[in-house]
């Protein structure tokens, strides 16, 4: 059974990650987070991870 999130998980201690390639830092420190399909996006953008899964 999954364990039950819902009386753990406040503001204060949301547990979200997001994992990005290294050579992305720098571009979201200088611009922030943005969503996919925002309107910021970073030309050299490496992307990770399967599509079909995220």
């Amino acid at each position: 059974m999954a364990y039950d999130y819902s009386q753990t998980l406040n503001p204060q201690k949301a547990l979200i990650w997001r994992i990005v390639h290294r050579d992305n830092i720098p571009w979201i420190l200088d611009n922030g987070l943005h969503c996919g399909n925002s309107t910021a996006l970073a030309t050299n953008w490496v992307h990770i991870g399967n599509p079909e899964l995220i």
